[in-house]
């Protein structure tokens, strides 16, 4: 046996008792002033609303050896507009199949608003339950419901994001065949308080989660809280265990014991004599609590770098019977806020994660297996350690998930944008059910570490009372109010959502003093000593629709911004971290002609649950280790700064691949200090043979790579020897030869008509002058029913040229284009050697002001030739193969993938995001690879167009009917100012006059 499973059942350590009132006894956290409620509460109301039960499902249940669940998912009957009292009719006239769980919109039915859609189906009962109670638990019905079995009312819910239970003992005939009708109304008050609908701009009723029925005794446990204390130095728990009995039978029950027991995630149980509590004789219809609290003697403690999670199994007996089992999964953690911190396990922790959205493009709001786990999966190996549950409670699964993974969790009630409605009548009532739902059935899991009250509201009497009877159910962890506002006294972290840099530029020298006062120029007031939270911040590019549409590589540059907040989050000690919006695309495909809504793509993976380029960056900047080359010339050494706030490197393996040798390093490390990695290779890393490192945390997650080599070089020109140019004219072309070169120049334009090369087309247009606005064509908001989304042109119009010469130089030729633009005067030079150099330079005035998003040169280049390549300096040593911002790659103007349109497939993709194809290619080859080195359009190795440049340059390419178009830009920023996002690059604001210039260098071979 591990010491550290070892549990002691002392004098002093274990307490026993019967009480009538222990809802408060766990009070962890030193929370602020609270106060009393303004009404009379008891053990299972609070202020006139029930304290909602959910029933553990057992384990094992006396007498019923076969079937502890029964399963109501899968094909119900469905009428959108029934009749009247319709669950009293054995009809299914006008009724048709529909999948549960499932949103009925994203099934193609329509249902009116305020009509009560109806569900039907039949079920059994095993005999076995009949000496029972039976319990029906909806995980979520969207989000007013009323249940009928049997045609008698069983019971009603208001509220789509939470679970309910009932007792439909009474109304089960246990005959072969039992029939169960539910009325669901999408539109309520809980809908209208959570803005969900419209927010997702479709109607989201619906049985949207798993449905089933469970056996339990008459006599059970009703409740189970498991709450772990740690002493002063964190190496010892009390852990306290609250139980609850009820009796659902008509007599008073005989006494009852509780014993308890511990296992191991492997099974093994971790205490001799199990520990028990007694309970007196139970009336019929009433409830009772008791306490047991053990003393775990250095327990191995859960946190999310460490998941290690217990199981309680507490079973009842009567009259020496074992009547059930029930089994809970806990992790010994604690959570405080002492002096302006949040620690977990008396560690400072920062929280460095996403918002997320339950959604699937074709299934709205209710998800299927195995998404939720996959979920948490994906924003682990993201480096992602919190995640925000905006702006609901999610599915249990999701929680459960965050408990076996690793993965802290804010949990939020289903509140959204609550203005004058929180003072509605019934919503106050509706406000503290809801926040009571959400914290009875999660907590006692480890990994949710606050409770959100709502999101971006206004301040009530019902949230105040609503964070009141959380803190009644649940003292263990911090209440926050989400970008709310005011931020009151009683919340334990303050919240705000998209701070912003003062100044706005990444040139100031940022320092850990002067952070907070950075970010809170655009904070709510807050409380002093008080932790920080960004709940969100960072949006992702999402509303700038044309932009994105038009330059996909604007989701790559994206993350400057984010390096550079998440920097000043992570260095200020009062602040906890933040979330990044979002996590997932909000985008649904409604049918049935796969119309899009929602808000769009705003998430660092798409709907598919295919990571965006966004993912890899939020990885890098995420990543709890920093890596790098130390000074040591003599050896292959690195220097590791450990950001984790739990593990020591101690625990990673650094495993190491460098030509043909590989290994595994060890360093050592505390979190927050740095350690030293020694690769035991021999040479040195080389462009040709890289040294990579991959660094996998105690859960077996890659956490980070790194790549080293020699820095990458601009390659140099190849130098072909030719004959010198020949120079002939008509009246309507210039026609230049030399050897297999052959360039036509219109004489009335100054434009390449065609320059050929081996008797081939290279270049078929061009020079054009683009100077790309921004600011003029945000389409801020949701996607239903705005302005198509066309792409973005930007080149100059109307052409006139004044002079074309052209003139033999020494090194070849020069053609001087002298001309004007709609929006600008001036002129291009033009060198040209035989071997095919090309120099372009360009000197314009502008005409009007502009304010401009990109700006350079674009040539045409025949769609056969539309295969892009290029090496560029990048931000990452290594990325992903198909990520757009790779350093060195190639891609083709189409891939394999289907075409569509900007809001991609309607149907699960097979590939990658940065294959998925538009008519002007697909988002690899027409994003903007920055900073290039060399890039080239070609169609094998003998024809292709080279751009050469140092690094300041940057290549867009697109397709345009039959050609290719290439930008190399002399400027690029981050374009629009949308929502929130943060600049980076100052926008080129220009005056009437003002000159813009530039060279492009082109080889043509």
């Amino acid at each position: 046996m591990d010491r550290r499973d070892f549990l002691k059942i002392g004098v002093g350590s274990l307490t026993v008792g019967v009480v009538g009132d222990s809802l408060l006894a766990n009070n962890v956290l030193a929370p602020a002033t609270i106060p009393a409620p303004a009404e009379a509460h008891s053990p299972n109301a609070f202020n006139g609303v029930p304290v909602p039960r959910y029933t553990p499902r057992p384990v094992m249940v006396a007498d019923v050896q076969d079937l502890l669940k029964v399963n109501l998912n899968g094909t119900w009957q469905f009428h959108p507009s029934p009749v009247a009292q319709w669950w009293k009719n054995s009809s299914l006239a006008g009724f048709k199949p529909i999948d549960v769980p499932g949103e009925w919109v994203m099934q193609g039915f329509t249902v009116a608003g305020g009509t009560g859609a109806a569900y039907r189906r039949t079920f059994s009962v095993p005999k076995q339950w009949k000496s029972h109670r039976v319990k029906l638990r909806c995980d979520g019905i969207y989000s007013d419901a009323t249940v009928w079995i049997n045609g008698r009312e069983s019971g009603h819910h208001l509220g789509g994001f939470t679970p309910f239970e009932l007792d439909i003992t009474e109304l089960l005939t246990f005959g072969e065949s039992e029939t169960i009708a539910v009325t669901v109304k999408g539109h309520s008050l809980a809908d209208t308080l959570a803005s969900a609908s419209s927010y997702a701009q479709h109607d989201l009723g619906g049985i949207t989660r798993k449905i089933y029925l469970f056996a339990v005794p008459e006599v059970n446990i009703s409740d189970v809280h498991v709450v772990t204390v740690l002493d002063a130095q964190g190496d010892s728990a009390e852990l306290t265990v609250d139980l609850e009995l009820a009796n659902d039978g008509n007599t008073t029950s005989a006494p009852a014991q509780v014993a308890l027991e511990i296992r191991t995630p492997n099974g093994q149980t971790i205490m001799g004599a199990a520990p028990s509590v007694q309970f007196a004789p139970i009336p019929a219809g009433a409830r009772r609590r008791g306490v047991i609290r053990i003393t775990l003697i250095q327990p191995v403690k859960w946190d999310n770098e460490h998941p290690y999670l217990h199981t309680l199994q507490a079973t009842l007996n009567i009259k020496g019977q074992s009547a059930e089992t029930v089994a809970i999964r806990f992790g010994v953690r604690q959570v405080e806020v002492r002096a302006g911190q949040v620690l977990v396990n008396r560690r400072p922790v920062r929280l460095r994660g996403v918002c997320r959205h339950e959604t699937d493009p074709l299934r709205g709001r209710s998800l299927s297996e195995p998404t939720w786990r996959q979920d948490v999966e994906l924003f682990r190996a993201a480096n992602c350690n919190v995640i925000r549950t905006s702006h609901y409670p999610p599915a249990e699964e999701f929680i459960e998930a965050c408990d076996e993974l690793g993965m802290f969790v804010e949990e939020e009630a289903p509140f959204c944008w609550v203005q004058q409605d929180g003072n509605a009548p019934g919503a106050r009532a509706y406000t503290i059910q809801a926040g009571m739902e959400m914290a009875m059935r999660d907590r006692n899991h480890p990994s949710v570490i606050q409770w959100s009250l709502g999101n971006e509201s206004n301040w009530s009497e019902s949230f105040h009372q609503e964070a009141v009877a959380i803190r009644r159910l649940d003292a263990t962890r911090p209440l926050v109010f989400e970008g709310g506002n005011p931020q009151p006294a009683l919340l334990d972290i303050t919240t705000w959502h998209y701070p912003n840099f003062t100044p706005p530029l990444p040139t100031e020298a940022w320092t850990p003093v002067a952070v907070p006062k950075a970010l809170r120029s655009l904070a709510p007031p807050y409380a002093a000593n008080r932790p920080d939270f960004c709940g969100e911040y960072s949006h992702l590019n999402c509303y700038n629709r044309r932009e994105i549409f038009t330059d996909p590589g604007l989701r790559d540059f994206w993350v400057l911004g984010l390096t550079i907040m998440w920097d000043l989050l992570r260095t200020s000690k009062s602040i906890e971290g933040g979330t990044l919006w979002a996590g997932i695309n909000d985008l649904f495909f409604l049918p049935p002609r796969g119309i899009a809504s929602g808000y769009g793509p705003w998430g660092v993976i798409d709907g598919w649950r295919r990571p965006k380029p966004e993912y890899w960056n939020v990885k890098k900047v995420y990543s709890p280790l920093r890596i790098g080359r130390s000074a040591d010339a003599d050896k292959l050494t690195f220097v590791v700064e450990n950001r984790n706030n739990f593990t020591d490197l101690s625990e990673y393996q650094f495993k190491w691949y460098m030509g043909g040798q590989s290994g595994i390093a060890v360093a050592h490390g505390q979190p927050g200090q740095t350690g030293t990695l020694t690769i035991e290779a021999s040479g040195e890393p080389t462009a040709d043979h890289p040294l990579k490192i991959e660094a996998y945390d105690p859960r077996g997650v890659m956490v980070d790579v790194e790549a080293f080599a020699s820095p990458a070089q601009a390659l140099p020109h190849v130098q072909r020897a030719g004959p010198q140019f020949a120079i002939k004219h008509d009246a309507r072309m210039f026609s230049i030869r030399s050897g297999s070169l052959a360039i036509d120049v219109d004489r009335h334009t100054g434009q390449f008509r065609h320059i050929h090369r081996h008797g081939s087309p290279v270049l078929i247009g061009g020079p054009t002058l683009l100077m790309m606005e921004q600011g003029s064509y945000i389409n801020c908001g949701q996607i239903l029913n705005s302005p198509p989304v066309l792409a973005l042109d930007g080149r100059c119009r109307d052409w006139k040229a004044q002079q074309v010469d052209v003139t033999k130089i020494a090194a070849g030729v020069q053609l001087h284009i002298a001309g004007t633009y709609q929006q600008a005067v001036g002129a291009y030079t033009i060198d040209i050697t035989p071997s095919g150099i090309m120099k372009v330079s360009y000197n314009f005035a502008v005409k009007k002001p502009m304010t401009l998003w990109q700006r350079g040169l674009v040539f045409d280049i025949p769609v056969a030739m539309g295969n892009l390549s290029w090496r560029r300096e990048a931000l990452w040593s290594i990325y992903p193969h198909d990520h757009i911002g790779r350093p060195v790659g190639q891609a083709p103007a189409f891939s394999a993938s289907p075409i569509s349109d900007a809001w991609g497939s309607r149907s699960r993709p097979t590939w990658s995001w940065s294959d998925d194809n538009t008519t002007r290619g697909s988002h690899d080859f027409r994003s903007t690879k920055r900073n290039i080195l060399e890039a080239a359009l070609g169609a094998d190795g003998k024809n292709a167009v080279r751009v050469r440049s140092d690094g300041h340059q940057h290549v867009r390419c697109w397709v345009a009917q039959d050609r290719v178009r290439i930008l190399i830009a002399d400027f690029i920023d981050d374009g629009s100012p949308t929502c929130c996002t943060l600049r980076i690059i100052p926008a080129e604001h220009l005056a009437s006059g003002s000159v813009v210039k530039g060279t492009v260098e082109l080889e043509i071979g």
